[in-house]
This record gives structure tokens, sequence and C-alpha cells, in this order.
């Protein structure tokens, strides 16, 4: 028993690998990968699934993907509910003996779907055309112990939104998100190697609905005398993301997050659907 447990841990990377421990002990994305791996590795003909990586890390969510998607290839039955699916259009691919008549559908739509689509980027390019952008969206602090941090600002009156995952907690304050982001996580996607503790592990952040003002935007910040320290360029969690320091080496980052919304004043809307 315990070598079958330690192999699991061991496919599907849970943290602390110690199968010694009750489930209770460990945080709350590795206890969804616990049961994850109990309930796939039954090699199940029908799965049901809801919300398979809430509160899970990046890595663990694109694993969790592959894993339903190789149970779906292999003929079995799954019903998925997640908001995460769409990040990973993967999952919801059908399987092949259905692509004829979902493409004959497609055909009978598309004409609509298409103009509907032209105009809903035509909108999308307006709004960021009108927002201003002398607004910060986000705050992001690199802390060493994101849970820590969570229980630190809640009890600040900061709500944690439901977009948090394991490595980066999403906090909802007054026309403002904090963002805790582990600290490790947060030099590696940097581009200049190490950030000092403390404040020198904050960043600002501006939000655009689009890769292209994402683009623009930096080109301006370069042009004024701002330092490039990462080109604009899709990055791992799906956006499109580049950061840059100011000219007294404040470091900021301008991104488009396709997962997330703004109102018409470019504010970040993280509040839940009624």
């Amino acid at each position: 028993m315990r070598r079958d447990a330690r192999e699991k841990i061991k496919a599907y990377d849970i943290r602390p690998a110690d199968c010694r421990l009750k489930t209770a002990s460990f945080s709350g994305g590795n206890q969804q990968k616990i049961v994850l791996a109990r309930e796939m590795e039954r090699d199940p003909d029908v799965l049901l699934i809801g919300q398979p990586t809430r509160g899970v890390d990046v890595g663990a969510i694109e694993f969790i993907h592959k894993r339903i998607v190789a149970m779906r290839d292999a003929g079995k039955a799954i019903l998925l509910v997640s908001v995460e699916a769409r990040r990973d259009p993967r999952t919801l691919r059908p399987h092949p003996g259905d692509v004829r008549r979902q493409d004959r559908r497609r055909a009978r739509a598309g004409g609509e779907r298409g103009r509907a689509g032209a105009a809903d980027g035509r909108c999308r390019r307006e709004r960021s055309r009108r927002m201003n952008p002398a607004r910060i969206t986000l705050v992001t602090l690199g802390v060493a112990d994101v849970a820590r941090a969570v229980v630190f600002y809640e009890a600040l009156g900061w709500k944690k939104s439901s977009e948090s995952v394991e490595s980066t907690a999403f906090m909802i304050g007054v026309g403002i998100v904090l963002a805790l982001w582990n600290r490790d996580d947060m030099i590696a996607d940097g581009g200049e190697g190490d950030l000092a503790p403390g404040s020198g592990s904050m960043a600002l952040a501006v939000n655009f609905e689009s890769p292209e003002a994402v683009d623009a935007f930096y080109a301006l910040a370069v042009a004024a005398g701002a330092r490039p320290v990462k080109p604009p360029q899709k990055v791992f969690w799906g956006g499109h993301s580049g950061n840059f320091r100011d000219i007294d080496g404040h470091l900021w980052e301008v991104a488009h997050n396709p997962f997330w919304r703004l109102d018409d004043d470019g504010r970040v809307d993280l509040t839940e659907a009624p």
C-alpha cells in the first residue's frame, strides 16, 4: 500500500512527498491532487470532475489537464465542470468521432459568429483606446509563504479571490488587486535573476484589453526613458506581459490577462458572478 502511495505521490507531484502524513496535513492544492490521484488511478469508465484545478499551482493545472485529456482519448466518459478549462482548450475538444457533426453545425453558424466576432474585436480595441493608461490595476508582492501572507492580509480586510492558485493569491481591495506571489516564482519569471527582499520584491502593474495595447504601452514607456527588463511576450499562464523599470528603478509589469474582466475605466473586476 505504501509503495502504491509513493508512486502516486511521485506521479502527481504531491508535496511534501511523505505517505505517512494525514491528508489534512497537506496544503489545499496538494489535497486536491491527492483526491485526483485516488480517483483517476482507479481507471473508471465514467468520471465526474468538479473544479479539479481550484487552488492548484500553474504547473499542476497543466498536468491535471493532460491527465484528463489522456483519459478522454482512452475512451473514458468525462463530465468536467471547471473555470480553468477555458485556459486549456484541449480539455474541451471532442472525441474525433464527433468532429464531423460539430463541423456541420459550425458551418451553419459560422457566418453569423464571424460577424459577431469582428464586432467584438472592434469593441475591445475601442475600449483600449478609451482607457487612460495613467492607472495601477495590480500591486504584486513577492512573499516567502503565500498561505501565511493571505492570513495576514485577510486580517487587514482584504478578500481572497477564487481566481487564486497555490503559488499566487489575488486579494481584492477597494478599486485595486493585491497579488501575493511566491517570491522564488516571481524571481524566475522576472528576467533579472534576483530581487531584494521587502519592497525590492514589489511590482506595480497595469492591465490592458489586448496584447497589442500592451506592446504599444511598453514601447511608450521605453521611449520615455524606462529600462527594458522583459519585452512583452506570451507567458506560461496564458496571457501576454512584459516588465520594465522606470527612471528611478521601480519595477512595472504591463499585461493582458484574457481571463480577467476590465471595467470601462480599466479596473480589474474579480468579483464573483451572482
